[in-house]
């Protein structure tokens, strides 16, 4: 008799639980995005928000306020920058993505407080510090965002087949880039608007430089404690929930696992000969058919970024700048999130056709602005002046726009499968950012000799590359919107 009851109580509870566990997978599947990937993108955009609404107006204000040491200082950085992406993967591998955006984010908070004293070695000393961490701090970034789309669409997979669907077809990890880099990148560049509204309400109040640097500092600062936050994915978690590659490699890391735990010098081994054999993938990855030609297009990328952050800012003005700037920030938030949907639903070549046409339009009407932004410091005319005040605005937004569009392709290029193997994304968003670095480095220097008429005709030049680069990419090398495997020569299958 007690058995019998013991064993009703058993049932019943085993069907609670299984209630339970209905209602909760229920729920969770309405909620399919709030997994770790999804968290990380969301924390990754607040961090980035933080650290940029502080770093991007320190630099947009520094070649106003310090001039030709503004413009030094930024060109060390980027140069700093554009080369320590060598290191970059190997860091990122040995440190995780997670720890490597933390150190990365206290090199940018470093510089951010030292242009708050007068002392230019301070200055060019953090700018190095700054430009190291720069290219760890970008290239986990676009390590730890793929990741996340990876990890986000294969977790969606799993549901769908628990469903026991009668369909064969899933999603994949790429199709979610284009929404998770547009989501990344629209709450990430609203530093644009508040780190220019409190600057522009500090220099109102009679703040000093020293206090609005040092506000700014504590900022960043906080941004880096954020970015602890993160969750890290491994490649050895997204290959468990690949169903398809699971069974095949899980004998081969069993092996490994058991090799490399048997002593401690074994695995310091294993940590060197990683770091040579990333350090040495981001130097090959460099001479890459596809690399090679997508340089084009990171050239012109870190140059016009340049051009609207280092050249124009001087012709609109310190009075005027952080108003504009903070339409510049609304206008790149809403490129991100639109561009972001776009690549997804029409397509990659569709939506970087777009972007060029938009980099056209505003090219030319830069050379507009600079030629009657002159015209203002001896019209009395308060109409003409008006309208020009209103050209600065028009002129800036469509450059963020643009500028949003261009980005938000490149990474769903980038992190696409058609491109670059998984094992490969954090080589692949070095090589990029070391590209646009170092081209970014070079209109900085630009600033600092050439005037701004022979600047705007090195970006003409840049687009026009940029676009018969594209071109040949998509369609001779690999298309960038189809899912296929290219064949290719035995050199850069060791390269891709």
């Amino acid at each position: 008799m007690q058995e019998e009851n013991f064993n009703e109580v058993v049932l019943d509870n085993q069907e609670t639980a299984n209630v339970k566990y209905r209602e909760k997978k229920s729920i969770l599947n309405r909620f399919k995005f709030m997994n770790k990937g999804f968290w990380n993108v969301i924390n990754l955009g607040i961090s980035f928000f933080l650290l940029f609404a502080a770093f991007g107006t320190t630099q947009s204000f520094i070649t106003t306020l310090r001039k030709q040491q503004g413009f030094v200082s930024l060109t060390i950085l980027y140069a700093t920058f554009s080369f320590s992406n060598f290191l970059a993967p190997a860091i990122c591998k040995f440190l995780s993505d997670k720890w490597t955006l933390f150190i990365g984010a206290l090199c940018y908070s470093f510089f951010v407080f030292s242009a708050a004293f007068d002392s230019d070695w301070l200055l060019y000393s953090s700018a190095v510090v700054n430009g190291f961490g720069a290219a760890i701090l970008w290239t986990a970034q676009g390590s730890l965002l793929t990741k996340s789309a990876n990890y986000n669409q294969l977790v969606a997979s799993k549901n769908y087949d628990d469903n026991n669907s009668t369909t064969n077809e899933k999603k994949k990890g790429g199709e979610v880039m284009g929404f998770f880099s547009g989501l990344f990148f629209a709450i990430y560049q609203l530093n644009f608007i508040i780190g220019n509204l409190l600057t522009g309400a500090l220099i109102n109040a009679g703040i000093s430089n020293f206090w609005i640097f040092t506000i700014l500092g504590i900022i960043a600062l906080a941004a880096s404690l954020s970015m602890i936050g993160l969750r890290s994915i491994s490649d050895k978690e997204l290959t468990k929930l690949d169903t398809k590659k699971n069974e095949e490699i899980s004998k081969h890391e069993t092996i490994n696992d058991v090799s490399t735990k048997k002593v401690l010098a074994s695995r310091v081994k294993q940590y060197f000969v990683d770091f040579w054999k990333l350090f040495k993938g981001s130097v090959l990855i460099l001479f890459s058919t596809k690399m090679i030609l997508f340089s084009c297009i990171s050239f012109y990328s870190g140059y016009s970024s340049s051009f609207f952050t280092g050249s124009l800012p001087p012709v609109i003005g310190k009075n005027l700048l952080g108003w504009v700037m903070i339409v510049f920030g609304i206008m790149q938030v809403t490129g991100a999130l639109i561009s972001g949907k776009l690549c997804d639903f029409i397509g990659k070549r569709k939506t970087m056709t777009l972007t060029l046409v938009f980099h056209f339009i505003a090219i030319m009407l830069s050379f507009q602005m600079v030629y009657w932004g002159g015209k203002t410091k001896t019209e009395s005319d308060s109409t003409f002046v008006y309208g020009i005040y209103a050209l600065y605005f028009i002129e800036m937004a469509l450059l963020a726009l643009s500028d949003a569009f261009l980005t938000n392709c490149i990474y769903a290029i980038l992190g696409s499968k058609n491109y670059y193997k998984k094992e490969k994304t954090a080589e692949a968003f070095a090589a990029f950012k070391m590209c646009q670095a170092l081209s970014s480095a070079i209109g900085f220097f630009c600033g600092i000799y050439l005037n701004i008429l022979t600047i705007q005709i090195i970006l003409s030049t840049a687009y026009l590359v940029c676009i018969a680069a594209f071109i040949i990419m998509d369609i001779f090398i690999a298309s960038v919107d189809k899912e296929k495997k290219f064949k290719t020569n035995e050199k850069e299958k060791l390269l891709v």
